[in-house]
């Protein structure tokens, strides 16, 4: 397991094998390293997405329809039509 991350940004892989566990094999640091980095990215694409929900809260409460699809990819339609089928 890692025993500290960083407060800022994504760590490098250098950055990252520094902080796992003695013992830990190249192909398992491996691993770890992409599941990390893809967590990181996830979080980041929701991070995203709440800050432009609160911005368009902020400006248009009433007519916000947001459509969020499994890839973390969203789009917004601010008028007064819904965006059902």
């Amino acid at each position: 397991m890692i025993r500290s991350i960083p407060s800022e940004g994504l760590m490098s892989y250098k950055q990252f094998i520094q902080e796992l566990e003695d013992g830990v094999l190249p192909s398992e640091a491996e691993r770890r390293y992409q599941e990390y980095k893809s967590q990181y990215i996830s979080t980041q694409n929701w991070m995203a997405l709440l800050m432009f929900l609160i911005k368009a809260n902020i400006q248009n409460p009433k007519s916000l329809t947001i459509e969020v699809d499994s890839g973390s990819n969203f789009t917004h339609n601010t008028g007064t039509e819904s965006s059902e089928p």
